[in-house]
């Protein structure tokens, strides 16, 4: 249950997965980052012909990873459903002509932002090596982004089949008790999903880092934060124009915000 003021918020279901889709691509940047840009769904075929849609594509220039987003509902069998739905998913997507449209499509995309032209500017990146980055990241094997309402443990069984990479999001539903057409909805920040198969690859790869999730509350627990504490986080969209924002640490590791809102928050929400 979320409280706000004197309104309670319980978790209830999506009504339908195009809802759910529609609040990862309205919040994407939540999600896969502040720089990540979000690219429409289009049909990817196979070398054999086979298609399928993914809901979208995500390029995201400041970690140089791109992502293939497939939103679910977790009513959907893994097995027949999404195991092979992704498995042609990634064939297409990786396809030398799926690429080029991918790229072409980011550039168009933010070709009339400035903010974001002014950010790749800081970045050192111009015209010509935007197209360079994005296709140098395109090169990269795609990570199978996955936001979906809950994990089973057959989704995580089914990540840890894939030689890709698999992020899974939880996205959470809240309705106002007994005013149901209020919503709000819980959305997990990029550091911290469900399931990271990353994590798992990492510790077969010398070369490549391994992410320790640290909630506020083993650092309550570790007595390195105290509960009353008072924890600033600034942010802005690809560290331009930051801003403070403050939360009081509650017992249950949860962060109060604004005196009345609180959520449970990762370490890397709050420095």
């Amino acid at each position: 249950m979320l409280i706000f003021g004197e309104k309670k918020y319980v978790e209830t279901p999506f009504t339908s997965e195009a809802e759910l889709e529609r609040v990862v691509e309205a919040h994407h940047e939540d999600i896969f980052g502040s720089l990540s840009i979000y690219l429409q769904k289009q049909l990817v075929t196979t070398t054999g012909g086979d298609g399928s849609v993914p809901d979208g594509f995500v390029i995201d220039p400041e970690s140089r990873r791109w992502y293939i987003v497939e939103v679910e509902l977790s009513q959907h069998s893994v097995w027949s459903h999404i195991a092979p739905q992704v498995a042609k998913q990634i064939i297409g997507a990786t396809q030398p002509e799926t690429k080029q449209l991918l790229i072409d499509a980011a550039i168009n995309q933010i070709r009339d932002d400035d903010e974001y032209t002014d950010i790749l500017r800081d970045m050192d990146t111009d015209a010509l090596g935007v197209h360079k980055l994005f296709q140098t990241i395109l090169d990269t094997e795609p990570i199978v982004g996955m936001p979906i309402d809950k994990v089973s443990s057959d989704h995580r069984e089914w990540a840890a089949t894939l030689r890709n990479d698999v992020k899974l999001w939880v996205v959470s539903k809240y309705a106002e008790w007994g005013n149901q057409s209020n919503v709000i909805y819980q959305i997990p920040e990029e550091f911290s999903p469900t399931v990271d198969t990353a994590e798992e690859h990492a510790q077969q790869d010398e070369g490549r880092g391994t992410y320790y999730g640290v909630t506020v509350k083993d650092l309550i627990d570790a007595e390195l934060v105290r509960v009353g504490e008072t924890l600033t986080y600034t942010y802005g969209k690809g560290g331009r124009n930051r801003k403070p924002y403050s939360g009081i640490v509650l017992e249950d590791g949860s962060i109060e915000t604004e005196g009345s809102l609180a959520f449970s928050y990762k370490l890397a929400d709050f420095i």
